[in-house]
């Protein structure tokens, strides 16, 4: 019994190290993924950082919430002004801003991709610069992990 309890010991260590390299493993940011022939272009959103960010709107249906920078700190101004953890805004353009879009054209009407005046949201952000980006985002693909998007008004 004493060595049984030894292996799986042994065993459980190993494992543990196994799993330490693969989550630890520093040139696994490295590693590129190839596209294979056919496959969609890509390209980043936006050419914007977390940090330039100054006001975030997110609209659906025409209710916004609204979310401004002042003096370094975010607070939520619509539907009203209250403070907010700023953790959650940063959290959400961070997300947003690494967003790799695949450029396709999509048949059919807006609402089958929720990209109807009902169904979609607005995601604009202001950059301190006077910039302004908008998006608007539909509902998930049936298949994979992807979300329909669309960049420009139509």
């Amino acid at each position: 019994m004493e060595r049984q309890n030894q292996l799986l010991t042994v065993l459980a260590v190993l494992l543990l190290v196994g799993v330490a390299f693969i989550v630890l493993d520093p040139k696994k940011d490295e590693m590129k993924v190839d596209v294979p022939d056919g496959a969609p272009p890509q390209h980043a959103l936006w050419d914007v950082k977390s940090e330039d960010v100054t006001k975030l709107t997110l609209t659906r249906a025409g209710e916004a919430l609204a979310f401004e920078k002042v003096e370094g700190k975010w607070t939520m101004t619509a539907p009203r002004a209250i403070p907010i953890d700023e953790r959650r805004v940063t959290e959400i353009l961070d997300r947003f801003l690494s967003l790799k879009v695949e450029e396709r054209d999509i048949a059919g009407n807006d609402a089958d991709y929720g990209l109807d005046a009902a169904g979609q949201v607005e995601v604009a952000v202001e950059t301190g610069t006077g910039g302004r980006h908008v998006a608007w985002v539909g509902k998930d693909a049936t298949v994979g992990y992807r979300t329909y998007l669309r960049e420009k008004e139509g």
